[in-house]
């Protein structure tokens, strides 16, 4: 019988036991993620140094009026003598501005992450909870991680398409008991789903402009965008009442789609480049990993 190897593997603070394989695989994605940020770091740090060329500039500046008058007192024997005692001048003005620019900036760009990671899982989870709310309606069952992945996205797509031929809504005895009617349910659900869109313009609009790694007037164009068609989408239902029927509720669940899509996406942006790595690990460990010891199984809550 041939034995099985397996080894411990470390990920977001938190140990899982996997077989071989699928362990080295994950070990090569975790080198793979840790040096792609080491990397990125290091072209932050050349690009903030920029700011070195002014120093630089107002050193030399500097020297060249200090050194002839130094030179006129006798404070030196020649300009090297005045070069070298200035020296300690030179770089420690030099390191100053390198480490305070460099400090001050990953700190910033930390909190500002931290920030947009938080609105960015926040709005995914509403959307999610959105989308499955109306397509419940038409007898789709509960889809869990609508934007995940693109396979969750295309996977969704089709559950909605298929439903084209459905006859009627499924309107639940919870609900109608806390709504009138399904035409008032609908119109809640939308505006609960306005406030989260408005959460995140307003989110957009007040951040600093440095602060967030994402292409602010697109996103912004994509919530305006969400925010018009669930408007208009209200005011169809208001008009239509008896009238709105399922096949109105499927076109606009597919345009809301894309309108997510691209907002999530634009949310995701720090971090589109590990985003698929991490999916690939984590799919690893939930199929074939054992959670070993750590807070908490951070796969099953993965976002």
């Amino acid at each position: 019988m041939k034995r099985k190897w397996n080894i411990w593997v470390r990920y977001k603070k938190s140990t899982y036991q996997i077989n071989l394989r699928d362990g080295l695989f994950i070990l090569r994605q975790l080198f793979w993620l840790g040096t792609r940020r080491i990397l990125r770091g290091i072209k932050r740090v050349l690009f903030r140094s920029r700011n070195l060329i002014i120093v630089s500039v107002c050193a030399v500046i500097f020297s060249l009026v200090i050194i002839p008058i130094g030179l006129m007192m006798e404070k030196y024997k020649t300009w090297y003598d005045a070069l070298w005692d200035l020296r300690t001048f030179f770089f420690t003005s030099i390191f100053i501005v390198f480490v305070t620019t460099n400090v001050n900036e990953e700190k910033r760009r930390r909190e500002g992450l931290r920030k947009q990671f938080e609105i960015y899982s926040g709005f995914s989870f509403y959307a999610e909870w959105y989308l499955n709310r109306l397509v419940q309606l038409l007898g789709i069952p509960y889809s869990e991680k609508i934007f995940l992945t693109d396979q969750d996205v295309e996977n969704f797509k089709k559950l909605v398409t298929e439903s084209h031929q459905t006859a009627g809504f499924t309107f639940s005895s919870l609900d109608n008991k806390r709504y009138k009617n399904l035409y008032v349910f609908l119109i809640a659900i939308h505006k609960k789903q306005l406030s989260h869109l408005s959460d995140v313009l307003y989110f957009i609009n007040s951040a600093n402009s440095d602060s967030l790694e994402m292409h602010r007037d697109q996103a912004r164009r994509w919530i305006l965008s969400g925010i018009d068609i669930i408007e208009e989408e209200i005011l169809l239902i208001e008009n239509l009442h008896d009238n709105y029927t399922p096949q109105d509720l499927i076109y606009f669940v597919q345009n809301s789609l894309t309108h997510n899509l691209y907002i999530i996406a634009e949310l995701r942006r720090p971090w589109r480049w590990d985003h698929q790595r991490n999916m690939e690990i984590r799919k690893k460990l939930t199929s074939n990993g054992q959670h070993i010891k750590g807070m908490y199984d951070t796969n099953q809550y993965w976002m």
